[in-house]
């Protein structure tokens, strides 16, 4: 299941990029999984992430943070073009789309 920020976050960058076959293959996988919810746990798996982080000297945005949350309590790979902004996150599974 996909959780709203992820739904939009995804949309906008095939959106903005007019990457057509990727839209296609969004909305089908989409379309079988439905959306999620976002809990309590994926909010304090958010909050420890940020501070891990922060103590490390990065900084990560509250959607991709959320994002993260999300994969991790649900052992989900994260698909991005941005696997710099990520790699410092503990047991995030991570696949870049363009590669």
């Amino acid at each position: 299941m996909f959780h709203l920020i992820v739904y939009f976050e995804v949309n906008y960058w095939l959106m903005k990029n007019k990457s057509k076959s990727k839209m296609e293959i969004f909305q089908r996988i989409y379309s079988d999984q439905g959306i999620g919810v976002l809990d309590k746990d994926i909010f304090d798996i958010a909050v420890t992430e940020r501070l891990k982080l922060q103590d490390q000297g990065f900084n990560i945005e509250d959607d991709d943070l959320l994002i993260v949350a999300y994969c991790l309590k649900h052992n989900l790979t994260l698909v991005t073009n941005n696997t710099k902004h990520f790699k410092d996150i503990e047991n995030l599974q991570i696949v870049n789309w363009k590669e």
